[in-house]
């Protein structure tokens, strides 16, 4: 696609709609990007994770791992241990491009619209496309891959086949988005929309996350402007060990299902997760002792009892606390059930909302309940703590794993917030092929460890 830039930026005698939509995007695009990004990415929004400007094309961080040799008890005249060459490893970060593509009608954008409908239809348009892109980096934070919990077939090979398929955690999903699917038998990728996220049955004082997530392949591809076929030959099978992720990790449109280094954005995943084995940074295990991060499946209901454990061992571990442990909206909801039970109830009757209770009477709670008679209150509003850790409600985290996150080692390098891109001082261009006018945003970011064991990630939590 090409776009050349309109170049009016405030040019007197120039169509009053172009330079008002000119104006907007300008003067009110990167103030509504950064309450946008606050709003919606919780864990930025708290301070739990620290926001530094990066400190050249390449960031660079020095890795903290292990110990000194040159460290002993000596005794008065004895010899002393022969000095250490000290070198900290360094490690170099390159930054994440993220980007969204505001599209309106050229007829929308002329004098079919008045000053104030301009300004209306800019506004929603806006507003989606911040929301969007918050979320995407949001959830990139922690890692955008789940695999379906059962296989399904496409209806057909070609444009606009559909398929159904249920997942553990639904929360990944949200309906019009795109992503990749990886179809690991071919080993290709592809880009296919999600249609419709349907949540599964509520049981009885549990809040179900999983639930049937609908997609269709009818994402155009940019290079040839057509819907690419899922298949070569016959209908497509998604297995359990297929993967959806977020846009822009694989290739995508028939390519190669292998992620494009350095595309998607540095995880929690990457870091303490299901890559905590595997190199990060450019340092891996085998080529640095010690440089891996920690993950426990739990398999289990939430204990705070698990927790504690968990935490204790980090900081066994790595030396080092975590400081923040960041879980979504219903481990923190199970997390209050865990603390604020009225009174004692038998295994089985329906209160255990993520809890282990079978073969076991829930023990008597106590919480002070004030005139407003709410049991429990808003879990993203509680201030809660969770084994001496301050709790952070993100609603973009996977719903079944908690984060233990390290302020002092992990941070978010940024390159670029999230603002408009200028061609010639105009974030406004024309589409050579559509009628209609494009203004795109980017920003560029990267999340860095220097000591990747003072983060960690229970997964796995059950009874949701």
């Amino acid at each position: 696609m090409t776009l050349t830039s309109l170049g009016f930026g405030g040019v007197t005698g120039t169509p009053s709609s172009y330079t008002g939509l000119s104006t907007l995007v300008r003067e009110f695009a990167p103030d509504r990007f950064s309450a946008t990004m606050k709003r919606v990415n919780t864990l930025l929004d708290s301070g739990a994770i620290e926001e530094i400007p990066a400190n050249g094309a390449e960031h660079v961080v020095y890795l903290c791992v292990g110990r000194v040799h040159a460290t002993a008890w000596v005794q008065d005249n004895a010899l002393i241990p022969r000095g250490a060459n000290i070198k900290p490893q360094k490690a170099r970060a390159v930054p994440s491009n993220v980007i969204s593509v505001m599209e309106i009608g050229h007829g929308a954008s002329l004098a079919e619209l008045g000053d104030d409908g301009l300004t209306d239809l800019f506004d929603a348009t806006l507003d989606m496309i911040a929301q969007d892109q918050a979320t995407h980096f949001a959830r990139g934070l922690h890692g955008g891959a789940v695999s379906p919990a059962a296989t399904a077939a496409w209806s057909a090979e070609g444009a606009n086949a559909t398929v159904s398929l249920t997942f553990a955690d639904i929360s990944m999903f949200m309906p019009g988005m795109a992503v990749d699917y990886i179809d690991t038998s071919t080993t290709k990728s592809y880009v296919v929309r999600v249609a419709d996220v349907v949540p599964g049955t509520v049981g009885t004082s549990s809040a179900n996350v999983a639930g049937t997530v609908s997609f269709i392949n009818d994402v155009v591809d940019p290079a040839t402007g057509g819907v690419i076929d899922i298949s070569d030959s016959g209908a497509v099978t998604v297995a359990t060990t297929d993967v959806f992720r977020l846009r822009g990790t694989t290739p995508g449109f028939g390519g190669s299902s292998t992620a494009i280094t350095g595309n998607a954005l540095t995880s929690y995943d990457d870091i303490c997760g299901s890559g905590g084995a595997a190199s990060l940074q450019g340092f891996s295990a085998s080529t640095l002792a010690g440089w891996r991060g920690l993950t426990r499946t739990l398999s289990a209901g939430f204990t705070q009892e698990a927790m504690l454990g968990f935490a204790s061992l980090v900081n066994q571990f790595s030396g080092y606390y975590p400081t923040h442990a960041i879980v979504g909206s219903q481990i923190a909801a199970a997390h209050m059930a865990s603390s604020g039970i009225m009174g004692g109830g038998a295994a089985g009757t329906g209160i255990g909302f993520g809890l282990v209770t079978s073969n076991t009477v829930v023990p008597n709670r106590e919480r002070s309940i004030d005139a407003s008679m709410d049991k429990f209150g808003n879990p993203t509003e509680a201030n809660l703590r969770m084994s001496g850790l301050q709790v952070i409600v993100d609603p973009n985290a996977p719903q079944t794993q908690i984060t233990l996150h390290n302020r002092q080692k992990t941070k978010l390098v940024r390159w670029r917030e999230m603002q408009p891109v200028m061609q010639a001082g105009d974030p406004i261009f024309v589409n050579q092929e559509r009628f209609s006018l494009n203004a795109q945003f980017a920003g560029m970011y990267q999340l860095v460890t220097s000591h990747r064991s003072a983060n960690a990630t229970i997964t796995g939590i059950t009874g949701l």
